[in-house]
């Protein structure tokens, strides 16, 4: 019998099956591409330490902390004068104005007697301190003075203020005696029968001129001013061997400037006619309160 072959068909033909017409194509899906990886960047080599910081302002030094507060302590001792003149420009009563003086009780007649003469007397138009501190004997504490200027003295008075905790005080001695020029008519007398008087002075040592040989090497020379008008200066003489003299003589420096009471009186030293220190405030407790 014979046998039927079937007819081979190409493989390709075979394999493929046939679409069916209309039939949407199917997409094939993208492929992501391989990862890149990023060439080896080098390490540089371990740096300096970055140097340190300091301070552009040094610590400050004992003796500069020491001017800081000084100069906080003028300040606040400026504040309170330029209050305490303000307070005395609007007092009108007697009790008002002692608030603001340093003023004893036999002074206060002639604070009462002062403001009826001088009804406009503290119109001040400038307060000023002075450039450098003075010496207060006998206590040795260091402040600063001041000046008043009012329309009624344009040269000024001087003017110490003392801080009692709660408010600026006037040191009255001074200021009267500034004001007044009481020291100023006491250099100019040329009585030797002249009394006695206590003056609050701003005292310099110094060189004498009127005294020559032995004699002028007894005493101490001190240029004192008791105002701020030119005839408010002049000299006065304090004997070595006397208590003020011995006092003076170790308190007191070339160069320096120092407010002290003292008690001048007139004296002739050969055929001179002197202003001598008789006593200094706080020496066997004479004087006001410097």
């Amino acid at each position: 019998p014979s046998v039927h072959v079937p007819k081979q068909v190409p493989a390709s033909q075979s394999a493929a099956t046939p679409r069916p017409k209309n039939h949407a194509s199917v997409a094939t899906p993208p492929v992501a591409p391989p990862p890149v990886t990023p060439p080896p960047v080098a390490t540089p080599p371990p740096s300096e330490p970055a140097p340190e910081v300091k301070a552009a302002i040094p610590n400050a030094s004992p003796d500069a902390i020491a001017a800081m507060r000084a100069r906080a302590a003028e300040d606040h001792l400026a504040s309170l004068a330029r209050e305490m003149v303000q307070g005395l420009g609007k007092a009108v009563t007697m009790s008002d104005r002692l608030r603001w003086l340093d003023a004893t009780k036999d002074q206060q007649a002639g604070v009462k007697r002062f403001f009826e003469t001088h009804t406009e007397i503290l119109d001040a138009t400038r307060l000023e301190s002075s450039a450098g501190q003075v010496t207060v004997l006998p206590s040795g504490r260091e402040m600063k003075l001041f000046r008043l200027t009012t329309k009624a003295l344009p040269e000024g008075a001087m003017v110490q203020v003392r801080d009692d905790g709660s408010r600026a005080r006037m040191h009255w001695g001074l200021f009267e005696q500034s004001h007044e020029k009481t020291y100023d008519r006491f250099l100019a007398s040329a009585d030797r029968r002249e009394p006695a008087q206590w003056f609050t002075l701003l005292c310099e040592r110094a060189h004498s001129f009127e005294l020559k040989g032995a004699t002028k090497d007894q005493w101490i020379c001190l240029v004192a001013q008791g105002s701020l008008a030119k005839t408010g200066t002049g000299q006065v003489y304090v004997n070595k061997e006397s208590a003020v003299g011995r006092f003076l003589e170790t308190k007191s420096r070339w160069g320096s400037l120092y407010l002290v009471e003292l008690l001048v009186g007139k004296m002739e030293v050969d055929g001179k006619l002197l202003n001598v220190v008789l006593d200094c405030a706080g020496l066997h407790g004479g004087g006001r309160r410097p």
